[in-house]
């Protein structure tokens, strides 16, 4: 009996060791996670925006001109720019009855440790409610989400931006230095 405890123990106090080491570490603190979710060096952002269901006369041209509206007074809208390719904003409403939903989601390349990349949602900001019969209502929370989302991304890229007077509060450092986990074997 006291061999098997002996034998059990020093496996246990093996994997206790070898495990940490397998593990990616995750960054250390908030602003290495912003800067993973949002550092894209300033470059313009595509936009999709989607209106779906009876969204009580918020339809998609509207939503289209609030979030270019806003990509262009951030300096990050292009006409050219695919947002199949490139980063991109997806602006989604969607409506039933009273009830609505909202969702802000941010999307950028992101790459694997074999060096493959793809486009991949980073960041995300949604939530829903009642309306009550007022597309007045649905619009002031969809400016209320793209706002949040300009704040955040206009402070994780200040530098990159030209941090004029409108990030006086960056702590961009440049783009997230994430490193490269062990692969497990």
């Amino acid at each position: 009996m006291p061999s098997t405890l002996f034998r059990f123990l020093a496996v246990l106090s093996l994997v206790a060791v070898a495990a940490p080491a397998q593990i990616p570490r995750m960054p250390k603190s908030t602003r290495e996670i912003d800067r993973f979710k949002l550092y894209d060096e300033c470059r313009p952002i595509g936009l999709m925006v989607f209106a779906i269901g009876d969204t009580q006369g918020v339809t998609k041209d509207r939503l289209q001109v609030a979030a270019e509206s806003r990509l262009r007074a951030a300096g990050l809208y292009s006409e050219t720019v695919a947002p199949s390719v490139n980063s991109a904003l997806s602006l989604s409403v969607e409506a039933s009855g009273r009830v609505f939903s909202v969702s802000v989601r941010f999307r950028k390349l992101v790459s694997d440790v074999y060096g493959l990349s793809w486009g991949a949602p980073t960041w995300e900001l949604s939530g829903n409610g009642t309306h009550g019969g007022r597309p007045s209502f649905i619009m002031e929370n969809v400016r209320t989400y793209l706002d949040e989302f300009f704040v955040e991304y206009l402070r994780v890229n200040a530098r990159a931006c030209g941090g004029g007077e409108g990030f006086r509060d960056s702590d961009d450092l440049g783009p997230p230095r994430l490193r490269r986990a062990k692969p497990v074997r």
